[in-house]
């Protein structure tokens, strides 16, 4: 390991010292005069950082806007959104089978893939009944409720 190690900085220090030496004589060789040779590495220089700017700009945008979607889901999850709902997502992951079956003896056209029940991805599972169902959040939620109440009136 150790000898992996010393060959990736052995051909790191190689390429570094390549590109200087390569820096160098491009600059000695170079036909412009000293003064505008610099000028040109200058700008280059500047236009490399301005452009690494704008890419870091364009990171920081995108890392802004995932952490505001994360932060909203937490959001969501924190301010008990499915206890508010009235669906307790502990009891749905414990007896989500039945459900399922009884969904798919409803509702013919639903397959597996449309009940594919994942812990915390509960808004998610909602979402490709609704649209797979033409209801509402509410009546999916309705629904689910029903068979909650009528697993509980069988005990």
């Amino acid at each position: 390991m150790e000898n992996q190690n010393q060959n990736k900085n052995n051909f790191l220090f190689t390429f570094l010292a390549g590109a200087a030496a390569g820096a160098v004589l491009g600059i000695l060789y170079a036909p412009d005069k000293g003064e505008t040779t610099r000028k040109k590495i200058s700008d280059q220089a500047k236009d490399f950082t301005d452009n690494l700017e704008e890419s870091g700009s364009k990171v920081m945008g995108s890392l802004d806007d995932i952490m505001g979607r994360v932060v909203n889901m937490f959001s969501e999850l924190k301010g008990g959104e499915w206890m508010s709902a009235g669906i307790d997502a502990i009891w749905l992951k414990g007896n989500w089978n039945d459900i399922k079956g009884k969904l798919k003896k409803k509702y013919a056209n639903l397959t597996d893939e449309d009940l594919n029940y994942v812990s915390g991805m509960e808004n998610e599972l909602i979402g490709k009944l609704q649209k797979k169902l033409g209801k509402t959040k509410d009546d999916i939620i309705d629904l689910i409720n029903n068979f909650r109440s009528e697993k509980q009136s069988q005990h």
